[in-house]
């Protein structure tokens, strides 16, 4: 079997245990949190395959990032556990990291004044009052905001199919995380499917972005 269809193979598989996934948290159990630990796993075992040569540094990041998905999944997963702290940041290492995948230009400045409003409208909205969860969400959307205007300014400035996929999949992660802000923070319960539903497609997106079938496009 040749190395894309291993790559595709593995990336369908991905997506439809998180889909699962996103159901099994309605009623979470004993042992979910290594499903969702899985999900980010088997994309970072598809990063191996058939891998652009040309831009390695940028694809050990995003590897590095997936690493620490895992490890914000696997803390998340866990049901009726205080670990919510440690796998927001996991989430936020794993998140820096990819941003430090794109290499925006001219547009960067623009972007992230345009993504830095759309969070601090976001935080407006928030029910903060202690200190700690107030500077954690305030760092975490920092790093949010950096990474959607990192995809959209790089394919602004590019122009490939590949900049594209990757912003659109930074732009689900930043979705995703303003929905967990707004369910566990904000004053309207949102829950788990809209939340899972968004990270289902977010993570496959970024990691066929690095797909060598489509670097050059």
């Amino acid at each position: 079997m040749k190395k894309r269809h291993v790559f595709l193979a593995l990336l369908l598989t991905a997506f439809v245990l998180q889909i699962l996934n996103t159901f099994f948290s309605i009623n979470p159990f004993p042992g979910l949190e290594f499903l969702k630990a899985l999900f980010p796993a088997l994309l970072l075992a598809a990063s191996f395959l058939e891998p652009d040569t040309k831009h390695l540094r940028q694809l050990w990041f995003f590897r590095v990032g997936l690493f620490f998905c895992i490890l914000g999944d696997y803390f998340l997963g866990i049901p009726n556990t205080p670990y919510f702290y440690p796998g927001m940041a996991g989430f936020a290492l794993g998140y820096l990291s990819y941003a430090l995948t794109a290499r925006p230009k001219s547009s960067f400045p623009f972007v992230f004044l345009v993504a830095l409003s759309l969070s601090a409208l976001q935080f407006l909205t928030l029910n903060l009052g202690d200190p700690l969860p107030t500077a954690a969400l305030t760092v975490y959307m920092l790093i949010i905001s950096f990474l959607l205007a990192g995809g959209w300014s790089q394919w602004l400035d590019r122009r490939r199919l590949s900049n594209l996929l990757a912003a659109l999949g930074f732009s689900l992660i930043y979705i995703s995380d303003s929905l967990i802000g707004q369910d566990v923070f904000g004053f309207v319960p949102i829950g788990p499917i809209p939340i899972l539903l968004t990270y289902a497609f977010a993570q496959p997106l970024v990691t066929l972005s690095f797909w060598k079938g489509l670097r050059g496009a």
